[in-house]
């Protein structure tokens, strides 16, 4: 019977009286004290981000050393482009996570944000800006203001 369902096609159901996810993932342990079901609730909620969940790009600040013509520190990725502007790339960043680029995973995400111009191999977003890959939910919780989203050539 299923318990709830989050999305993507996957449930979590209860059969024999185990916790499982339809993708194969059996949660052991029963929840027979309040910390037993928080243990669990947090079981679930890394199972859950890990396998299912989708995840942004968060730009955590300008590089040491590199020269960018504004800092979109906070913000999401919403627009990425290598081969732009000549080879040189392109990103565009919002700080409204709905605005911005989703990723299947955290390896997708970093390999994504890795991809270098084929023409301009020496210069790369990558260089100029640090980023952190969080899980979605966590940037839908976020109570940021919600601006336009902005574009950076360069």
């Amino acid at each position: 019977m299923p318990v709830t369902e989050p999305g993507e096609g996957a449930r979590l159901t209860v059969e024999g009286g185990q916790l499982a996810c339809t993708c194969g993932h059996v949660f052991l342990g029963a929840a027979q004290t309040p910390a037993d079901a928080i243990t669990l609730a947090g079981e679930i909620s890394a199972h859950w981000i890990r396998e299912h969940g989708e995840w942004l790009i968060r730009c955590t600040g300008v590089r040491q050393g590199a020269r960018a013509p504004f800092t979109p520190a906070g913000q999401y990725l919403e627009d990425y482009r290598p081969e732009a502007v000549g080879g040189y790339g392109m990103t565009g960043w919002t700080h409204d996570p709905g605005r911005a680029m989703r990723f299947a995973s955290m390896a997708a995400a970093r390999a994504a944000w890795s991809t270098p111009s084929a023409v301009m191999t020496a210069r790369h977003p990558a260089a100029m800006y640090a980023i952190e890959v969080i899980p979605a939910v966590f940037a839908e919780l976020d109570t940021g203001p919600a601006e336009p989203g902005t574009t950076h050539e360069g």
